[in-house]
């Protein structure tokens, strides 16, 4: 790694560990998974409304509530909930 740099680019940046451990003040990251990218895109662009949702889940926070929301993702019923 380069002692300098002026902007930092992240092609697989997966969990983002070299990432957040070097805290770029200019990066590009990317991913191939897109849902992972718009995980770090609300994370940036809406932590409050985040949060809030996370809040929700937390209530409802259970075995079976989990498995409920994984099968909806997977046939695609989340877009309705």
């Amino acid at each position: 790694m380069p002692k300098t740099y002026n902007r930092y680019f992240e092609p697989f940046v997966g969990g983002g560990a070299l990432f957040f451990d070097l805290a770029p003040k200019d990066a590009v990251i990317n991913d191939f998974n897109a849902e992972l990218i718009n995980c770090y895109q609300q994370i940036k662009d809406n932590p409050q409304e985040l949060i809030e949702i996370l809040k929700v889940h937390q209530e409802y926070n259970s075995k079976e509530y989990y498995l409920d929301l994984r099968s909806a993702d997977r046939d695609e019923r989340i877009d309705m909930m």
